[in-house]
């Protein structure tokens, strides 16, 4: 799913389009593009040393949910 570069939405997860928690496809959303390539940019930082799963775990904290 792409999504067009929405700079005046605020960033928040979407759990209704997310896998997990929403977060890929709420930095998608905000961001621009598609929600695969932050999805795959996701599982290499988690594959990477772990650090992707904190990282991943702490955005889900602090973004808030639209759903």
């Amino acid at each position: 799913m792409i999504f067009n570069y929405e700079p005046d939405k605020p960033l928040a997860r979407y759990k209704s389009q997310g896998m997990i928690l929403g977060v890929c496809s709420g930095l998608a959303r905000k961001f621009g593009g598609d929600v695969t390539y932050y999805r795959i940019g996701s599982i290499i930082f988690c594959i990477a040393g772990g650090s992707g799963i904190i990282f991943y775990l702490l955005v889900a904290l602090v973004m808030p949910s639209r759903d």
